[in-house]
């Protein structure tokens, strides 16, 4: 205690002398102080603290790579590869499938896009999640035809719902169909691979369009689901062929674009427009029409991955983004699309309207977070 006595008088008579130092110097260790713990409480959060699931060690996550001669690209798994894996699977007691997906949710207040997901039936068993009202999924509710069923939030529950009202077997719209609500999640339900958030899971994964990323009969390829007039508005190169014209409809024959990194992976040294490819769980043959330019579709700054350009129309899809081309500052249209899209249709939600600059600097905000995670650990 003495020396911490002289310590401390010490400090005092410096402050006195020379205050400004002192402060600064006191500020400094405040803010450094302050710094490393915000550093620390996320590193906990995000990389050290225990997944919140039962025996979450024994869990693992199954992607598919592809070596190629310059590197290895991984992604989710195509359904057939998934079911063939299930079907061999000798290692693992249980296994689930999941996919992000959104609804659109009208009536009982206003229309929104909601984030949500697709999972089979044994996806919160896998986890060792139960439901905090009702039930899980059933497997005949998995199967095509099965009874339209979701579970959905505790947040959206409290959102839509008045407070303390039984939900369990209430109806909502999705998509302008009803669906049945058989379960309400935990209130402290995360789960990464979904988004930030998740308030609907229905079952039924694969019977999403078979377009989502690596739901292709090849693995490793995105989709990217799109109308006539896309690549001219967001100023891709036509490399071979043609682009999608009003006459691909619906009723038309089945035509896709790739892009020149799958070009060159599946017809190296040859023009692939003519050729056909299989799409799907149910394998439909579609003709390659034309060959885009490379963009990084899935992330700033990385590199491009082999696509296939499909028609919004052969089959159309529950979502979709809307890219407007101004003749001036974008930023003046923010508020007038919106209110174009609702002039049409009341029940349609319009979400994320944003300038292309905001979404490639949103794209760039998580790689800046990570580094600067890691250089202050």
């Amino acid at each position: 205690m003495g020396i911490l006595a002289q310590n401390v008088r010490f400090a005092l008579r410096v402050f006195q002398r020379a205050p400004a130092f002192a402060a600064a110097a006191v500020l400094t260790l405040a803010v450094g102080i302050g710094a490393d713990t915000s550093i620390f409480s996320v590193a906990n959060a995000l990389l050290l603290r225990p997944l919140p699931y039962r025996q979450a060690d024994r869990l693992v996550l199954i992607d598919a790579r592809r070596k190629s001669s310059s590197n290895i690209s991984q992604g989710p798994l195509s359904v057939p590869r998934f079911e063939q894996v299930e079907q061999r699977n000798r290692s693992f007691s249980a296994m689930a499938a999941f996919t992000p997906d959104v609804f659109n949710l009208t009536r009982g207040g206003d229309p929104e896009q909601t984030p949500s997901a697709r999972v089979s039936w044994k996806f919160l068993d896998v986890l060792g999640i139960a439901p905090a009202m009702g039930r899980g999924f059933r497997a005949e509710e998995d199967n095509a035809g099965g009874d339209p069923v979701v579970m959905i939030s505790d947040a959206l529950r409290q959102r839509r719902f008045a407070r303390g009202a039984a939900v369990i077997g209430r109806t909502i719209t999705l998509d302008s169909r009803d669906y049945t609500i058989i379960g309400v999640l935990p209130p402290d339900f995360r789960f990464a691979f979904f988004g930030p958030t998740a308030d609907i899971v229905a079952p039924r994964v694969f019977e999403l369009n078979s377009l989502s990323p690596g739901m292709v009969q090849a693995p490793i390829v995105n989709i990217q689901q799109v109308t006539p007039g896309y690549a001219s508005a967001m100023r891709i190169p036509l490399r071979h062929g043609r682009e999608f014209t009003e006459r691909d409809d619906a009723k038309a024959p089945r035509v896709v674009m790739v892009n020149e990194t799958l070009a060159r992976l599946y017809w190296p040294n040859e023009n692939p427009v003519g050729k056909h490819i299989l799409l799907g769980r149910r394998p439909v043959p579609a003709e390659i029409v034309g060959v885009l330019g490379d963009v990084p579709n899935l992330a700033v700054g990385t590199d491009p991955q082999a696509e296939i350009y499909v028609l919004f129309a052969q089959p159309p899809s529950a979502t979709q983004n809307l890219i407007v081309r101004t003749a001036g500052n974008p930023r003046g249209l923010t508020a007038v699309v919106p209110a174009r899209v609702l002039a049409l249709d009341r029940d349609q939600p319009v979400t994320g309207v944003q300038t292309m600059d905001e979404v490639l600097e949103a794209g760039a905000a998580q790689p800046r977070f990570t580094t600067y995670l890691l250089g202050g650990l």
